[in-house]
């Protein structure tokens, strides 16, 4: 789970980008738009039973760790040309691992570092904002193969 005030870092062969830095222009990861990261899906495998009531169940396996990351640009430079350029910094950070690894780092609070290997599985769109007019929400996807941290 996201959290507001931990520090998430996506380090791609792009552009890096720092998410929840605390100051001047920031990307600032909003916890009720984030998902996948406390767990990885469950796949498991169900047979119907032959010519008996029940199923045979298989044992289950973690499949591919899906991360949803969403949240709001906060341009405090107020600017439409910096808010511009933080949308460009994000999108081309994004394009450089749609084929290639990059790597999502964090630290929860009390807790030890993490970090998952990730592709961009969702592009970033920026929805319709309704805020202050240099602040735009985000959200994309990633995908992580492996998934435990």
């Amino acid at each position: 789970m996201a959290e507001m005030s931990v520090v998430f870092t996506l380090t791609t062969p792009g552009p890096d980008i720092t998410f929840n830095a605390g100051s001047g222009d920031e990307y600032f990861l909003d916890p009720q738009m984030c998902s996948g990261l406390d767990g990885a899906p469950v796949r498991t495998t169900i047979d119907d039973a032959p010519q008996t009531p029940g199923g045979i169940v298989f044992p289950a396996v973690k499949g591919p760790r899906h991360v949803v990351l969403g949240g709001i640009l906060l341009n405090r430079t107020g600017t439409a040309a910096s808010r511009n350029t933080m949308e460009d910094n994000l999108v081309a950070a994004l394009d450089a691992i749609a084929g290639a690894d990059g790597t999502l780092a964090w630290t929860p609070s009390g807790g030890s570092a993490r970090s998952l290997t990730v592709r961009l599985e969702i592009p970033v769109a920026f929805p319709a904002w309704s805020g202050f007019p240099f602040h735009k929400q985000f959200v994309f996807g990633l995908v992580a193969a492996d998934p435990d941290w």
